[in-house]
């Protein structure tokens, strides 16, 4: 091959070359609006509303100022591989029933952890479960408070969280807005005025009760449950118009999550262990009419 006819095909192969490269460059917004328009479809995306609260060890803001806790990383990662990555950051707290009502009519996206009611069965999209929940009624060790039957509930002064779980089981053991029940706004707000006496029994979960008596510097040790309501499954709710697609991955990746490895373990479990440390809320011999059940 001559010299000219080797420059030639040299020029031929640059010229190739660079076309492909011009090529890709404007190829480049392209696929990143596809992207895009691709992530928005499914709800992804910096405007998407991501709501949670304090229900340790499941959910909570930690030391950083971000969430975190065994439902956060669960979600961070199956929502990453479904195409929709949830990250901490970007997960709020506001209140309670205002974040419900939110993802509930389409202005918010997720919500998490959340009971999985009847009552709420039809407002949203449900990816779980992520865990077990033990809701109960919280008292002062020193105040030795014994429950024998729901009747003698209504004795007692009942702090709860407005919009919770345990406010509408109360409501359907002692009826449509029981007199002794007083709906607060938050967990510190509940166990301060157990603590000064305004109330007799809080509604909290066993799991979450001695964390958040200890980041509010009291002694979990002089509190006691002396009553459980019952024990559910947690979820992840998603708004009702939220894309099936992204709902159908993040549920496919969490049963995926579960299942166990050659070590006889799976993700979901390491996972579970890293955050589910220590024992849960002391739990005084079950009274008659009491619900019993293993965590």
């Amino acid at each position: 091959m001559s010299d000219s006819s080797l420059s030639n095909l040299l020029r031929l192969g640059y010229v190739f070359l660079m076309c492909r490269f011009i090529f890709g460059l404007l190829l480049l917004p392209l696929l990143i609006s596809a992207t895009l328009a691709h992530a928005e479809d499914v709800g992804c995306g910096e405007s998407f509303e991501a709501y949670s609260g304090d229900l340790q060890p499941f959910n909570y803001v930690n030391n950083a100022g971000v969430f975190d806790g065994l439902a956060v990383e669960v979600l961070r990662r199956i929502s990453s591989r479904a195409g929709c990555p949830v990250q901490p950051r970007m997960i709020r707290e506001i209140s309670w029933a205002r974040a419900l009502d939110d993802v509930a009519t389409g202005q918010g996206d997720i919500i998490f952890s959340l009971v999985r009611t009847p009552e709420r069965e039809e407002l949203f999209q449900w990816v779980g479960p992520l865990g077990q929940l033990r809701l109960g009624l919280v008292a002062q060790k020193r105040e030795t408070i014994r429950i024998s039957s729901r009747a003698e509930l209504l004795n007692q002064r009942i702090g709860v969280v407005r919009g919770s779980a345990p406010a509408s089981l109360l409501e359907d053991m002692l009826g449509a807005d029981p007199p002794n029940m007083k709906r607060l706004v938050g967990n510190e707000q509940q166990f301060r005025m157990l603590e000064e006496g305004r109330v007799d029994l809080v509604t909290q979960s066993a799991a979450a009760a001695p964390r958040i008596l200890d980041d509010m510097g009291l002694n979990p040790d002089d509190f006691e449950m002396v009553y459980v309501l019952s024990e559910y499954p947690l979820y992840y709710a998603l708004s009702p118009d939220a894309d099936s697609a992204m709902i159908t991955g993040m549920q496919k990746e969490l049963d995926a999550m579960k299942i166990p490895g050659e070590d006889g373990t799976s993700e979901y479990e390491r996972i579970r262990k890293q955050y589910m440390t220590g024992g849960g809320m002391a739990l005084v011999e079950p009274a008659p009419g009491s619900v019993e059940t293993e965590e």
